[in-house]
């Protein structure tokens, strides 16, 4: 029987001395803006228990367009890898977690992704191990209103090839593409060997699947990005050992005419991660981190519906004594690209941003206290233009001091909101997942308490009146 080959995985300095999570970073869709009204103020509702979920920890989160949320987390079955997935509904507007019964059937607890579909409904993507050992990734649908989930479909056919690590995106038509890593069933010897694969599936059509990398290279880390045309952007690192990682992306303009095009963005030796944006005029961008000296951060951008487009390299930041890890970027309904990162100085840990408008970068605003350690947890474009940010605080002896959220107007930082308080008054706080509604709300989910005296607490903004 096939087995997979060990994973390797980036983890952060609280997952490494607390519970240890595996992150998603979900992209959705880019939709088109919503402008809130003048008057409208948000303010926050205080941290509730999800019912439910005492007991369990690592809460996979997605917000839809119209305010309705869901939670979604796995609980082994003492079977192997086999995990039983669960699912709570939160519809817009109230303010009860509803179950969804029936349990879908997954393994390797990495393997989750969920995004919003249509209305208040959602797409899940997930491995699921098959009786040859191999791994495979399948999709589903939740009805919130019926908490109802659809038929699971299997995504890939390449027969020969297990498949994991999905992410997801959702065009605005529908349309799906799901990226994943392929180990072949029978690897062949020395290093391993993965390739990328994509698939899409437009609403009522087939699931239609190609790889992007060749049959002798490792590549993996892959993370796709979709707008609401269906312009797509698949990034990846290829190279198995550190020396050898290069940063990739693969893109494919909408309409039925278009080709994928693979190209190299960086240097051998940059990157173990890259993360992909793209924005609804088709121009995407990819963040990454050189491996070589762990000091620069470096954008890479693209209009995918050029005639012949051809990626555009630039240094975010370059430090001198610092480090610089796990940049993040946005893209704003004007055009301009914020990217967030950590910046490690000794036992200090702080969050940067800086924006590129109009082809130059401003100053890079420094959007953490000194003194602390700062988390990265989630970064949303909203629809009014401003991002959000949430972040978790330490001591530098890794004490919480609780959840921060604070919006990003091209960079530069609005008032900071103390979410959660510290590990005194509120507990431990980990595995944050951030969404964002269609009115630029934000709803924050979390694991509350120091495992396995565990919990599920959600909060929001909610709009008032003038």
């Amino acid at each position: 029987m096939w087995q997979a080959p060990g994973r390797r995985y980036l983890v952060s300095i609280r997952r490494v001395l607390r519970v240890l999570a595996a992150a998603t970073v979900v992209v959705a869709p880019v939709s088109a803006a919503f402008e809130m009204p003048a008057w409208a103020a948000t303010a926050w509702t205080t941290p509730r228990h999800i019912p439910g979920s005492t007991g369990q920890a690592n809460p996979i989160g997605a917000t839809a367009r119209d305010g309705t949320s869901v939670v979604v987390w796995a609980v082994g079955t003492g079977v192997g890898t086999l995990n039983a997935v669960h699912a709570r509904v939160r519809l817009a507007g109230r303010a009860t977690w509803r179950d969804v019964p029936g349990p879908l059937t997954g393994s390797y607890l990495q393997g989750i992704v969920v995004i919003p579909a249509s209305g208040g409904d959602f797409w899940i993507a997930y491995e699921r191990e098959l009786s040859d050992g191999s791994p495979q990734v399948f999709v589903s649908k939740l009805d919130s209103s019926a908490r109802r989930w659809s038929s699971p479909e299997r995504v890939f056919g390449q027969r020969d090839y297990g498949h994991g690590g999905p992410s997801i995106g959702r065009a605005g038509d529908g349309t799906l593409v799901v990226a994943a890593y392929a180990p072949p069933k029978v690897p062949p010897p020395g290093d391993p060997v993965y390739r990328v694969a994509v698939a899409t599936k437009a609403p009522g059509g087939a699931w239609h699947g190609r790889f992007l990398t060749h049959a002798d290279t490792y590549a993996g880390s892959q993370r796709v990005a979709v707008n609401s045309h269906g312009d797509i952007v698949v990034s990846f690192i290829q190279g198995y050992h550190v020396g050898t990682f290069t940063v990739r992306a693969s893109t494919k303009a909408h309409g039925s005419h278009a080709t994928w095009e693979t190209r190299t963005l960086s240097a051998t030796g940059d990157g173990q991660f890259a993360d992909p944006t793209i924005d609804a005029h088709g121009t995407a961008a990819v963040v990454w981190t050189d491996n070589v000296t762990q000091k620069t951060v470096r954008l890479s951008t693209i209009h995918v519906e050029a005639a012949h487009p051809a990626w555009v390299r630039r240094d975010v930041i370059t430090e001198t004594a610092a480090f610089t890890v796990e940049p993040h970027a946005v893209i704003a309904p004007s055009g301009h690209i914020t990217v967030v990162w950590r910046r490690s100085t000794g036992p200090e840990v702080t969050l940067w941003a800086r924006t590129l408008a109009h082809g130059s970068f401003d100053a890079a605003e420094q959007l953490s206290p000194s003194g602390e350690v700062a988390e990265f947890d989630g970064l949303r474009q909203r629809p009014d233009g401003k991002a959000a940010l949430l972040y978790q605080a330490f001591t530098p002896g890794i004490s919480s001091l609780g959840l921060r959220f604070r919006t990003l107007s091209d960079g530069v930082p609005g008032p900071e909101k103390q979410l959660t308080g510290d590990e005194a008054t509120d507990g431990d706080s980990n595995s944050e997942y951030l969404g964002i509604d269609g009115h630029s709300r934000a709803t924050v989910i979390y694991t509350r308490g120091s495992y396995p005296h565990t919990d599920f607490a959600w909060l929001a903004q909610v709009t008032s009146a003038p």
